[in-house]
């Protein structure tokens, strides 16, 4: 006997619910079944399951390409499949059996617990062999008709008799029901071990004249690598493990290269530009996949460190693991939004002694705004640094990272196809709507140390955190060599 539950989703924090309540039935034998459509939550839905499970924040990759990934957690074994890419690789009905057969599913049930993204791909065989042996959940994902509300999803869990608890009954309908209501709040996972991206969108900027590292190479400067993989695959990486959903990658120069290189990534779609449309046009170009949503922005050759840091216990209290750089202007634009700022682009700022990208507009309690989005003007170049308010006025190097809005490219260059960013900086900046937080300061010391942990009391806060990483650029040929040289002596480091 199986019942069946529906769910409405308002946004991807109800999952923690549904998760909290599932936790009985994570055991050897029991199979989850994860359908629906691209982008609809999936790989959202197993990457918490699995952190809930684990008991801490660590990376979930999606297991896209591997197929499988298992991870050892104080219920058993987990096994997490992707069989996204089945039907690329299948060539018939029986290759597809034998793929799936490889991976060894029947065999991982009789001693852990087993969930698959894509099961819809699954060969009828092959299913009906796993159900035989199993306690069989069956979570469906797709997109409401909301209009007023894009992440509204409808969620139907069918799932055996006895595995069905009177909390999750009573998480059925609205999530609304749910937040108001005293009993449900005490079934809520901490919000502090999940990490659900507000921002799903990003656009990394991979196009240009391949002009700067052609005494070097002649491929595109986001594929020059570092670490062993490619500028370009550092920043989808990033963005991915942020929660990031849908990446698209402008290319012009051998832009051939850029498509080989992204054509087994899910989730990335690559806008080849036929003529160069330079920064602000590329972006400009790509507004509608948006929908008119915030989204990131990366340079395609900016490169950030970020260490991985051992769980310690602190003295005066619990160790606080540090948050991304991509969290960090995330957080800075929650800010925003929540104070109803006229912000339309939000800068990522690194403090070093010889900066001069940006300034703030004005510094008056400058100290204590640092810690807060502020508003940006462009230094003009025949003005020194001088002192405003009674304070010295500040300057910040800009690290290629960035939230845009589509708000910020009205009435840019009488609508030309070609134009920089940096002319809508100075629309934006003159209309002060441009807005930068800082992330860090030159050469980050807890860098150099990654393993030493962090106290919520001695944290200086600049949106619950520092950033702790080191920012990189491989513009050159020198910066690049520079770069792989500053990666490989953090890695021995972090290693000690």
């Amino acid at each position: 006997m199986s019942a069946t539950i529906r769910f409405h989703i308002e946004d991807e924090s109800f999952y923690s619910l549904i998760i909290h309540e599932l936790q009985h039935a994570i055991a050897p034998k029991h199979l989850l079944l994860l359908e629906g459509e691209v982008g609809v939550g999936k790989t959202q839905f197993a990457r918490l399951l699995i952190q809930s499970l684990l008991g801490e924040q660590e990376h979930v990759p999606s297991p896209t390409f591997s197929l499988l990934q298992r991870y050892q957690t104080p219920r058993g074994s987990i096994l997490h499949a992707d069989l996204y890419r089945l039907e690329e690789m299948q060539i018939n009905n029986t290759k597809s059996t034998e793929i799936t057969q490889e991976l060894g599913l029947a065999e991982e049930l009789t001693h852990g617990f087993v969930m698959i993204e894509w099961a819809q791909r699954l060969p009828i065989a092959t299913l009906a062999s796993l159900q035989a042996n199993a306690q069989v959940m069956r979570l469906r994902l797709k997109f409401a008709s909301d209009k007023n509300n894009t992440e509204s999803r409808i969620a139907i869990l069918k799932l055996p008799t006895n595995l069905v608890t009177s909390a999750l009954l009573k998480l059925q309908g609205s999530a609304k029901k749910v937040k108001t209501n005293p009993a449900t709040k005490k079934s809520s996972v901490s919000q502090a071990s999940i990490t659900t991206a507000k921002i799903k969108q990003a656009f990394v900027l991979a196009a240009g004249r391949g002009t700067r590292m052609r005494d070097y190479s002649t491929k595109p400067k986001p594929l020059m690598r570092v670490a062993g993989q490619s500028l370009l695959l550092h920043a989808i990486k990033h963005l991915q493990q942020q929660g990031v959903e849908s990446i698209y990658v402008n290319a012009h120069y051998r832009a051939e290269l850029i498509v080989k290189a992204c054509a087994k990534i899910r989730n990335v779609t690559i806008l080849q530009e036929k003529t160069l449309l330079e920064t602000g046009g590329g972006i400009k170009n790509a507004l509608g996949v948006f929908n008119g949503k915030p989204f990131f922005a990366v340079n395609g050759d900016t490169l950030w460190y970020e260490p991985s840091y051992k769980k310690k216990q602190v003295e005066g209290g619990s160790q606080q693991q540090p948050p991304t750089l991509l969290a960090c202007l995330e957080q800075a634009w929650t800010q925003i939004e929540q104070k109803k700022i006229p912000a339309t682009i939000l800068l990522a700022l690194l403090e070093e002694k010889d900066a001069r990208d940006f300034q703030a507009r004005s510094c008056k309690n400058l100290k204590h705004r640092e810690q807060l989005p502020f508003p940006l003007s462009l230094p003009q170049k025949t003005r020194h640094a001088k002192n405003l308010d009674s304070n010295e006025t500040k300057y910040w190097r800009y690290i290629g990272l960035q939230i845009l809005t589509a708000k910020a490219f009205k009435q840019t260059s009488n609508n030309a196809q070609a134009f920089s960013l940096k002319e809508v900086y100075e629309k934006e900046a003159t209309a002060e709507r441009l807005y930068g937080i800082v992330v860090g300061y030159e050469n980050n010391e807890r860098a150099s140390n990654p393993a030493k942990p962090v106290s919520a009391k001695s944290s200086a806060s600049l949106v619950e955190n520092r950033w702790q990483g080191v920012w990189m650029h491989a513009s050159d040929k020198s910066s690049l060599l520079r770069a792989r040289r500053r990666w490989l002596s953090l890695q021995k480091q972090s290693e000690r």
